[in-house]
């Protein structure tokens, strides 16, 4: 484990953060001082809104190439995470389903390390019991979200939908959430 006040974190404050962006980044590295309690209140606070979930979904995608933390910012990032998640479940808006397909691959990223080995979010109590993972509209929702990536990477590669009208891309859309959720 690492040693006790050690900062290991990508989230770096950089020039042109959104204002949320930046607290959010301020928690996460947030040292065990008096303000910490304060900081973190507020990080979770930003989870109520949109703009907070995405702000987060973003700084972790951001993070992922350098996905070890030290045990600070690891449960900084355990308890904002858990608030996000928390709202998810709650909202289901279109973006949220975007930040939870995201969410889904995050808690098998970041870690810190411990004396058993590497420990990744999605070992944390706060983050395995959150009633999302339960959800089945958030599962049919991050799959369909999941699925249209894949087609918009697709076809921004291969170009195979430039021709196509709108009204065929929906119509095609459409069929592909049908069959996903077995409901042809």
């Amino acid at each position: 484990e690492e040693e006790v006040g050690v900062l290991i974190s990508p989230f770096v404050p950089k020039e042109g953060d959104s204002a949320v962006k930046a607290m959010l980044k301020s928690a996460l590295t947030a040292r065990d001082d008096p303000s910490l309690a304060a900081t973190l209140i507020e990080a979770r606070k930003s989870m109520e809104t949109e703009e907070g979930r995405t702000a987060l979904r973003e700084l972790l995608e951001e993070g992922k190439g350098n996905a070890r933390l030290d045990k600070r910012t690891f449960l900084n990032v355990v308890d904002v995470f858990e608030a996000a998640l928390r709202r998810v479940l709650e909202n289901q808006t279109q973006s949220d389903m975007q930040n939870a397909s995201v969410y889904i691959g995050i808690v098998n990223t970041y870690y810190r390390l411990a004396p058993a080995g590497n420990r990744f979010l999605s070992k944390e109590e706060s983050i395995r019991s959150s009633p999302v993972w339960s959800n089945l509209d958030f599962w049919k929702a991050s799959v369909f979200e999941a699925l249209a990536a894949e087609r918009a990477k697709e076809a921004s590669t291969h170009g195979r939908f430039a021709e196509m009208e709108e009204w065929q891309l929906k119509n095609l859309q459409e069929q592909e959430y049908l069959v996903a959720f077995n409901e042809v």
